[in-house]
């Protein structure tokens, strides 16, 4: 499945709550692998990073920055029950600006 995140500093709260849903632990490495791969990640250019949250179940993610549209495009492959859950945790991180506590 394909969506959008906005910007970068969205992507935080999304990979949490996509790691959530499989029960995989993500935490400050997980999320500098992200940075890391993600710096020269450009969908016009066909460079993707991939990550994959392993827990009970997996989800597969490629990710790259959309420069035109200052999103992230996200490809994103899961067992079909979790469709419903990623895409609600997608609404919301589109809807919301969320803040860490």
């Amino acid at each position: 499945m394909e969506t959008w995140i906005h910007g970068a500093e969205d992507m935080r709260p999304w990979c949490e709550f996509i790691a959530e849903i499989v029960g995989y632990a993500f935490d400050d490495l997980d999320w500098d692998a992200v940075v890391v791969g993600m710096a020269n990640a450009d969908r016009h250019k066909d460079l993707w990073f991939e990550y994959s949250f392993v827990g009970r179940e997996t989800i597969h993610l490629r990710m790259a920055y959309d420069i035109g549209s200052g999103n992230v495009s996200v490809f994103w492959e899961a067992p079909d029950h979790l469709h419903p859950s990623i895409t609600l945790a997608t609404s919301i991180v589109q809807r919301f600006k969320l803040v860490p506590r």
